[in-house]
């Protein structure tokens, strides 16, 4: 199962139709503490994650470096890779680069990690990096 963690729900409607046609199953968290209490009942069943970046804080405030929302998406990014380092995650964001040198560079060096703009991706393209990072796998 794929998990999409945006909090624009209408705006993934095309990119989650694209995937549900391709035979995946998908499931959608419009906000981190859904994503945060869905990926710890069902991380089990989650076989790839797409992660929008700016996104309201909810109960990652608390958490440093979440900058009011606008790297929520990079936190929780960490909060899954200090855990789960194998788990296939599509950085999915309007922003045209990552702004965490740190996070950018594991990324670059993970197969299992990359970064889509949104900007650039239909959703048949989407689909195709999914295929390519689960054939990874």
């Amino acid at each position: 199962m794929i998990l999409i963690v945006d909090d624009e729900p209408g705006r993934m409607e095309v990119y989650i139709e694209e995937l549900e046609l391709s035979n995946y199953e998908v499931e959608l968290a419009e906000n981190i503490d859904e994503a945060i209490e869905y990926f710890e009942e069902r991380q089990e069943e989650i076989e790839f994650l797409i992660l929008d970046i700016m996104m309201r804080s909810g109960k990652l405030s608390k958490e440093k470096g979440t900058n009011d929302g606008l790297r929520t998406g990079i936190v929780f990014y960490n909060k899954i890779r200090k855990n789960n380092k194998s788990l296939p995650i599509i950085i999915f964001s309007n922003l045209a680069k990552i702004d965490d040198q740190e996070v950018e560079q594991e990324i670059q060096n993970n197969p299992k990690s990359k970064f889509v703009q949104k900007i650039d991706t239909v959703p048949y393209q989407l689909v195709k990096e999914v295929k390519e990072m689960l054939s990874e796998v």
